[in-house]
């Protein structure tokens, strides 16, 4: 804790260094046993805290794109964002942004990797810390769950990010499901990337 009461830590990042989460105040998130479900989640909101990340993020694009262009993403099917809702998914270094592509059977080729060294990002859904998870009764394995359908891949994640959305988060801070030891972001639009 630093002077002000503010729960500050830092989270090996691979290739790209250290990143700070700083928790904006004590956890407000109450225990709730079971599923994750909008019950739980609903009980959650009112009275959530966001992490705020400091810290380099990486994105790739089509090359010509632009990485903070929401617009094409809303039809995508990603784990934390449904069809018609849209997200920028972000990592936390690079090795982490090539994982996510060539283990779901994609490339990088075509792609460009975009760098974005000062980025401060704060109220978002702190996935990677498991007493939120707990609190929301989910667990690691629901959140990087790989192979079958994406409905059974996804059936956790995306009521998570809807959820996220409507009760005024920033985005998501979440372990990547293709990079061991890697860490997504889901932002719901651009501000604080820089």
């Amino acid at each position: 804790m630093n002077g002000n009461g503010e729960m500050v830590y830092a989270i090996a990042a691979g290739a790209s260094g250290l990143y700070q989460l700083a928790r904006a105040a004590p956890s407000a998130f109450r225990s709730l046993a079971g599923p994750a479900s909008e019950l739980n989640m609903g009980a959650l909101a009112a009275e959530r805290t966001g992490v705020t990340f400091e810290g380099t993020l990486y994105r790739a694009v089509p090359e010509g794109g632009n990485p903070l262009d929401i617009s094409y993403s809303v039809a995508a099917n990603g784990r934390y964002t449904a069809p018609g809702q849209g997200g920028l998914y972000f990592a936390s270094n690079a090795r982490t942004v090539e994982a996510e592509f060539v283990n779901n059977g994609s490339s990088l080729t075509g792609r460009t990797l975009h760098s974005f060294q000062e980025s401060s990002v704060d109220n978002l859904l702190d996935l990677t810390n498991p007493a939120t998870r707990d609190d929301l009764g989910v667990s690691l394995g629901d959140l990087t769950r790989t192979g079958g359908t994406s409905a059974w891949r996804y059936e956790v994640t995306q009521p998570l990010g809807a959820f996220a959305q409507r009760n005024g988060y920033s985005g998501i801070i979440a372990p990547s499901a293709q990079a061991d030891g890697g860490v997504n972001l889901i932002l719901f639009g651009s501000k604080g990337v820089r």
